[in-house]
């Protein structure tokens, strides 16, 4: 994982909602690329990760989804990935894509996986990913969103 957090911006700070979303605001200097979380701090951001190598990965999957999954069946890291077209939330981990995942599903994923059981009330950690739900995206409409996200590659 080293290797992959020297690609990006050295910025070891606490996690917090207002750290996430500065960091992901568009045309800013650490919007593209990767956050790199390891416990509850901000490692580093404008990382690149490894793409899918999986021939099977479905073709309308862009970059960002491409790189999230690469990460997930090279490590043992919970990636997140948000759809900067649509702002739709889905997670790598352990080789599988779980795409367009609901609040609540992603905040059970995390909490499932990430949270001792004595510990998932209050966990700071969690409260502040609640800054995805409002991080900026287009959202389709309901027509429109069929799970197709080939506009969602990084710039």
């Amino acid at each position: 994982m080293t290797e992959i957090i020297n690609t990006g911006i050295t910025l070891n700070a606490r996690v917090s909602s207002a750290l996430l979303i500065n960091t992901f605001i568009p045309n800013t200097p650490l919007h593209d690329g990767a956050a790199i979380i390891r416990g509850d701090q901000l490692v580093a951001a404008t990382a690149y990760l490894p793409l899918s190598t999986d021939p099977n990965t479905s073709k309308d999957l862009g970059t960002r989804h491409r790189a999230g999954l690469g990460l997930a069946e090279t490590t043992d890291a919970i990636v997140i990935v948000v759809s900067e077209e649509t702002g739709e939330v889905s997670i790598a981990h352990k080789g599988v894509l779980h795409r367009n995942l609901k609040p609540d599903e992603y905040d059970h994923f995390l909490r499932e996986r990430l949270i001792p059981d004595n510990e998932k009330k209050d966990n700071a950690f969690l409260s502040s990913l609640s800054a995805l739900r409002i991080l900026p995206g287009k959202k389709k409409n309901s027509d429109e969103n069929n799970g197709d996200e080939k506009g969602d590659s990084d710039k």
